[in-house]
C-alpha cells in the first residue's frame, strides 16, 4: 500500500488539512461521511462542478433509520458503481441497520469531511469509520482542525487512514505521546514526543493555509479583531464569586450550586451571559433566572457602531443567550434570524439587507457559508477550538469580498478571559505540532 497526495485541498478554514491514503486506481462508489448540516452541501457542490448526470448523489441526512436504510439498499442496487455517491451524516453511520449495508460493497473512496468528528478512540462513530476504511481503496480526511483539542486527536483519524502510522490500539499510542497523571493516572496531563507525532502526521498530510490560496481565491484579510469588555452587575458578581469560591451561592430563597469543576465552569459561563439555573433547599431545579443584561447591552451598543445596512452574524453557546438577544436587541432596526438545532433561517437572513443571524456553535460552525456578512460577533465563547476556528471560517473564507471584522464580548475578571486564553494556548500547541513538531522548552 502506498500513500498518495492527489488533488487539491480547497481552503474552508485556516489551515485545511487533507490526508489521503490508499492503493488502486478505481474511483467507483464514493462514500462521504459529514456533519448533518453539511450533507446537502456536497450534492450542491458536486452538481456545480460536474457535468449533468455524471454522478448520482444519495443524501442520507434525514429520515428514519429504516427509511434511510431502504433508500441506501435501493440506490446501491440500481446505480452504476462509477456514478454512485452516497453522503451520510456521522450521527447515523454507526447504526447497525445502516452500517451493515455500507460495509458490503467495496468503495473507491471513503471521505471523512470534518474528520475530527471521528477523533475519539472509543466512540461508535470512530469505530464505524475505521471499518468502512477497510472497505475502501482510498481514504480521505478533510478538516480545518484535525487536532481540535489536543495532539492526541489524530489517533481516530489516522487509524481510519492507515493504522500502521499510529497503530490500531489507543493504549500504546497514548503511552507514546501522552503524559498520565491524576488519580490512578487516569488523566492526560501533558504531551511528549510531539516532534515524532508531527513527523508521522505530515507523512501523508497535505496542509493548505489561507495564505496558500489567498491570491487565487481573492481571499480578503481579517481587517480587525476587537475585544469589548464589560462588568457583571453587583448581584451577578456576588453570585459569581460564591460559585467560583465555594461552588454555591445564595439567591434569595434559592441556591446556585455546582457539584464538580465541570458544572462549576458551566455555571460561571452562564452567569457571564446573565442567567443561571437555581435549585430549592431540597436540591430540585427551580428553573433559570436572569440576573443581568450586560452582554445583551454590550451587543446592542456594538450594533450602533456597525453600519445599519450591514448584516451581522452572532455566535452563541446557550439557548438562553438567543432568548436574551431577542429580548434586548429585538426592538432595533435589524430583523433577527436564527440558526440552531431548532431553526434554520439562513435563506431568509441572506435575503435580508441588514439581518442579524444568531448562530449556535453546534449548528453553524461547520459546512455553512455566512459570507453574506463581514461582521462576526462572539456573544459567548466555546471551549472547543474546533468550534471556535470553524465559526470564524464561516465568514472569513473564499467567497468573502470584504474585509472581515471579528468582535469578542468579554466580561472582565471572569471565565470569559480564561476561555479566551485556553483557546489561544490550544492554537499555539496545535500549530507547532503540525508545522514543526514541538517539545517542552522550545
Amino acid at each position: 500500500m502506498e500513500g498518495t497526495r492527489k488533488g487539491r485541498a480547497v481552503c474552508d478554514g485556516a489551515p485545511v488539512h487533507h490526508a489521503e491514503y490508499g492503493d488502486g486506481d478505481r474511483e467507483d462508489r464514493v462514500l462521504v461521511v459529514a456533519p448533518k448540516s453539511v450533507v446537502p452541501v456536497w450534492k450542491r457542490e458536486i452538481d456545480k462542478y460536474t457535468e449533468p448526470g455524471e454522478f448520482e448523489v444519495l443524501e442520507l441526512g434525514s429520515g428514519t433509520i429504516n427509511s434511510r436504510s431502504r433508500r441506501l439498499v435501493e440506490f446501491l442496487q440500481n446505480t452504476e458503481p462509477e456514478r454512485a455517491v452516497v453522503v451520510i451524516n456521522y450521527d447515523v453511520v454507526w447504526r447497525d441497520t445502516i452500517l451493515r449495508h455500507l460495509i458490503r460493497p467495496e468503495w473507491g473512496v471513503v471521505v471523512l469531511d470534518e474528520s475530527h468528528r471521528a477523533k475519539s478512540h472509543k466512540s461508535k462513530t470512530s469505530r464505524a469509520c475505521y471499518r468502512l476504511g477497510k472497505q475502501a481503496q482510498r481514504r480521505l480526511c478533510l478538516s480545518g482542525t484535525p487536532m481540535s483539542n489536543s495532539p492526541l486527536d489524530v489517533f481516530g483519524q489516522y487509524r481510519f487512514l492507515d493504522d500502521r502510522i499510529f497503530g490500531r490500539y489507543w493504549t500504546p499510542f497514548v503511552d507514546q505521546y501522552g503524559i498520565r497523571g491524576g488519580p490512578e493516572r487516569r488523566f492526560i496531563v501533558g504531551f511528549r514526543n510531539l516532534e515524532d507525532l508531527g513527523r508521522r502526521f505530515n507523512s501523508i498530510a497535505f496542509t493548505c493555509t489561507k495564505d496558500d490560496i489567498r491570491d487565487e481565491a481573492s481571499l480578503v484579510d481579517i481587517d480587525s479583531t476587537e475585544y469589548r469588555f464589560g462588568s457583571l452587575s453587583p448581584e451577578a458578581a456576588r453570585v459569581y464569586r460564591g460559585v467560583q469560591r465555594d461552588f454555591v451561592a445564595e439567591l434569595g430563597s434559592e441556591w446556585v450550586t455546582a457539584d464538580n469543576v465541570l458544572v462549576q465552569m458551566l455555571r460561571l459561563q452562564q452567569l457571564t451571559s446573565g442567567f443561571t439555573e437555581s435549585v430549592d433547599e431540597a436540591g430540585k431545579s427551580t428553573g433559570y433566572r436572569r440576573l443581568d443584561t450586560v452582554k445583551g447591552a454590550m451587543l446592542k451598543d456594538l450594533l450602533q457602531d456597525i453600519p445599519k445596512r450591514e448584516p451581522v452574524v452572532v455566535f452563541y453557546k446557550f439557548r438562553k443567550d438567543a432568548e436574551g438577544i431577542r429580548e434586548i436587541v429585538g426592538d432595533g432596526d435589524r430583523p433577527i434570524f436564527e440558526l440552531s438545532g431548532e431553526r434554520n433561517e439562513i435563506v431568509a437572513w441572506e435575503s435580508s439587507e441588514n439581518g442579524l443571524l444568531m448562530a449556535q456553535y453546534q449548528a453553524g460552525s461547520v459546512g455553512i457559508d455566512l459570507t453574506h456578512a463581514n461582521y462576526l460577533v462572539f456573544f459567548s465563547l466555546t471551549f472547543s477550538l474546533a468550534e471556535y476556528t470553524q465559526a470564524r471560517a464561516r465568514v472569513h473564507r473564499p467567497g468573502q469580498k470584504r474585509p472581515v471584522t471579528l468582535v469578542h464580548l468579554l466580561l472582565e475578571g471572569t471565565i470569559d478571559e480564561v476561555i479566551r486564553e485556553a483557546l489561544d494556548n490550544k492554537q499555539d500547541v496545535i500549530r507547532r505540532v503540525i508545522e514543526h513538531g514541538w517539545q517542552p522548552g522550545h
